[in-house]
């Protein structure tokens, strides 16, 4: 018995589609024939030269595109990522550097070497990276970091969908004073269950459809996540079973229960939908076991 993973994220069709929607809604002309050319683009008094087999490459490998995803990322009000940066040394020795990133009105500051990054960009990461680790562990049959890893999934996939959160409660603390004089704010703004939450996020940006999230498969297969972290993370029983059939079906529901879910809400919401961090969690390759 092995676990074996799609060898793609998107096919052709599909990267195609998402190009252009990127360059339609960056401003930048675009046709399938530039698909195998770099070509330099005016971005006010600068140039951007967007190669576009990197970008076919970046769909097809990671489920998101590289540069053009960048420029169409920092367009958002919402989910634009702050700077990031990193600097070390070779062996932990050598100049030491102060790092600062300023995201509105917050500074994140470190002696380095060290690095700065958007939790975004982070967890996104630990999901991808923890169900590839999975399935290289249980194929080498160490299943202690099967374990592990899985663990790092659920752990990993419950934090992105809150760290969605308080990236809009930090918008809206930003730009509205005395938010908490709003219940719905309030509620989003609280340490309530993220339920909760993801409720009181609906009330504020897609009121009319927040009767619909909870009917989903969506809302149905980000519980279940949730609910298997919960019953690791406090667990009441004195074993926890890990089973291989069940751990490969819960790593699967990353791309509805996940990804599926926060571009759900963005689409109630109105809003553009091919976000970075959450298409690199939507388009994760599906996973199987090869008897």
């Amino acid at each position: 018995m092995r676990i074996i993973k799609q060898s793609v994220c998107l096919g052709q069709d599909k990267i195609v589609k998402y190009i252009e929607q990127l360059c339609k809604d960056t401003g930048f002309p675009f046709n399938k024939s530039m698909l195998s050319k770099s070509i330099t683009y005016d971005i006010g008094q600068n140039k951007q030269l967007i190669c576009f087999p990197d970008e076919v490459n970046s769909l097809k490998n990671n489920g998101k595109a590289k540069t053009l995803q960048f420029i169409y990322d920092s367009k958002d009000p919402f989910l634009k990522l702050p700077l990031e940066m990193s600097i070390y040394t070779e062996g932990g020795k050598g100049l030491n550097f102060n790092i600062r990133s300023a995201y509105g009105s917050f500074m994140s500051e470190l002696d380095g070497p060290g690095a700065v990054e958007a939790p975004e960009t982070s967890l996104s990461y630990d999901i991808i990276s923890s169900r590839d680790k999975c399935i290289e562990a249980f194929n080498s049959q160490n299943f202690v970091d099967f374990n592990s890893y899985f663990r790092t999934f659920l752990f990993s996939s419950v934090s992105l969908v809150d760290c969605f959160l308080h990236r809009y409660n930090f918008y809206i603390k930003e730009n509205i004073k005395e938010s908490n004089e709003y219940d719905n704010l309030k509620e989003l703004d609280s340490i309530s269950p993220i339920e909760n939450r993801l409720k009181a996020w609906m009330l504020t940006f897609a009121t009319d459809r927040m009767d619909e999230i909870t009917t989903t498969k969506q809302w149905s297969q980000f519980m279940e996540i949730k609910d298997i972290r919960n019953s690791i993370v406090h667990p009441t029983r004195p074993t926890i079973s890990y089973s291989v059939k069940s751990i490969t079906k819960t790593l699967n529901l990353v791309k509805y229960g996940i990804g599926g879910l926060l571009l759900l809400m963005r689409k109630y919401a109105e809003q553009r939908e091919l976000i970075g961090f959450i298409q690199y969690v939507y388009n994760a390759p599906e996973i199987r076991i090869q008897e």
